[in-house]
């Protein structure tokens, strides 16, 4: 997710990024185990937008839009349509097995995406939202920067009375346009960065901050794919804020761990994208509850990596994995 296997332009893969992908990972997919709750909250505040961010902080200025369709295409739409393809083979499969009629609506939400994809494809929305949104930003490049930035105001505060209708068109397209203010704020924040002293206790500050204001009630968290942006424009500088207090956490971290932690973490990000498409399929095998369960949590974390991991060893991996 951001894209999740995307390398750093002009320079190694950076670690302590994909480290930030891994722990957004891992909030998704809790985030959809415990579906409510000041946790759930906490992670809800952060874990969508950070990717879209990651994505404007990674971004390479001067290509093409066709470039970037094409680049995004194999890295995104590739492995969303071979998964959408699996699950939903598997899907129908089991509720074959399970005695029950074939899910023709169920699959008919899928394909149509956004809102409408439910469990077992929870997480599907994000990825043609990702795409839709990072072609947009493309495209804005040949005007003045300023006009990304009040188009992306525009599609927020179009969220805050039809975010509900722009989260059922088809693939989510719409909120492309809201989305398009985190990868802006990605694009400013490596300009940011450097300004900042004291980095690691900053960054903790900033978390700690956003937690405490979204679990105290004072900021909402984000739920992206039903188009809530949370508390007009606070939720937003929450998320971003957030989101810089992680990078410069997770850059302290990493500066002095070994090439063996470095490698490791970068082989688990590249596989991340199979576990946001595919956990949700086990919390759907396991009928997780609303209310949640550790061993669910577990099992839709790690089954999905050892999936990954496996896939990547394959030659399925450039359809898969992307």
């Amino acid at each position: 997710m951001s894209d999740l296997s995307a390398a750093l332009p002009s320079r190694a893969r950076a670690a302590d990024l994909d480290a930030i992908r891994l722990i957004g990972i891992a909030a998704v997919v809790v985030g959809h185990v415990w579906t409510s709750g000041p946790f759930t909250d906490a992670l809800f505040a952060w874990h969508v937008p950070v990717f879209f961010i990651l994505t404007g902080y990674l971004w390479k200025p001067g290509r093409t839009v066709r470039d970037e369709i094409t680049r995004r295409s194999k890295t995104l739409l590739v492995p969303y349509v071979a998964w959408l393809a699996v699950i939903s083979v598997a899907f129908a499969s089991v509720e074959y097995l399970r005695g029950g009629s074939l899910p023709v609506e169920a699959l008919r939400n899928a394909v149509y995406g956004g809102a409408f994809a439910v469990r077992p494809y929870s997480a599907f929305w994000f990825v043609p939202v990702l795409f839709f949104t990072a072609v947009l930003c493309r495209w804005l490049e040949r005007f003045p920067a300023w006009v990304a930035w009040i188009i992306a105001g525009l599609g927020l505060a179009a969220s805050v009375i039809a975010g509900e209708v722009m989260a059922r068109t088809p693939l989510g397209i719409a909120l492309a346009v809201p989305c398009l203010v985190f990868v802006l704020v990605g694009r400013a924040l490596p300009a940011m960065v450097p300004r900042v002293r004291y980095r690691t206790a900053v960054g903790v500050g900033l978390v700690l901050a956003g937690v405490a204001l979204t679990v105290g009630g004072a900021v909402r968290p984000l739920n992206m794919k039903d188009g809530d942006f949370g508390t007009v424009a606070l939720s937003v500088v929450n998320a971003s804020a957030m989101s810089l207090g992680l990078i410069l956490v997770f850059a302290a971290l990493y500066r002095g761990v070994g090439p063996a932690v470095n490698r490791l973490t970068i082989r688990l990000a590249s596989a991340g994208l199979v576990v946001v498409l595919t956990h949700a399929f086990f919390l759907y095998l396991l009928n997780t509850p609303a209310s949640g369960a550790i061993l669910d949590a577990v099992v839709a974390l790690a089954v999905p990596f050892a999936l990954a991991l496996l896939v990547l060893r394959s030659p399925l991996r450039r359809w898969l994995v992307g």
